[in-house]
């Protein structure tokens, strides 16, 4: 995909994603959260068109992992995000779709209609992720 830089001021961003204080510090001196939301910055400066978060809040603490969602979640209104995640909790609370993956194949298509449930799909059926 094409990448166009952001005419953002990165240190706007910075302030919308918490890290501003840390503008000036060595990414080794950063906590996990804070270091998955610079990523996020970068995502936003770039102007990339898709993010795609592979456990992004992995190694993170509940309150700094519901606080990235909430950031990719915002920022799924005006991009494609996709994330990768063992946390069902989660894909629950911000997903708009859920699709299980077990083995390289969907076992299951789940659409979202409320934050409290999930419905599964009428096309789930096991499909290979591979040609």
């Amino acid at each position: 995909l094409r990448r166009i830089r952001s005419p953002c001021n990165v240190d706007n961003i910075l302030k919308m994603l918490g890290i501003y204080s840390l503008k000036n510090k060595k990414v080794i001196s950063l906590s996990g959260g804070e270091k998955q939301r610079v990523a996020i910055a970068r995502c936003i400066v770039q102007n990339t068109r898709v993010i795609l978060a592979d456990e992004p809040t992995g190694a993170l603490d509940s309150e700094n992992a519901y606080s990235v969602m909430r950031i990719l979640k915002n920022l799924s209104k005006q991009k494609l995000v996709i994330v990768v995640t063992h946390n069902i909790e989660l894909a629950n609370s911000f997903a708009d779709d859920i699709i299980k993956i077990n083995d390289g194949k969907i076992c299951s298509k789940l659409k979202v209609i409320n934050k409290n449930s999930a419905v599964i799909s009428s096309n789930h059926q096991p499909s290979s992720l591979t040609p």
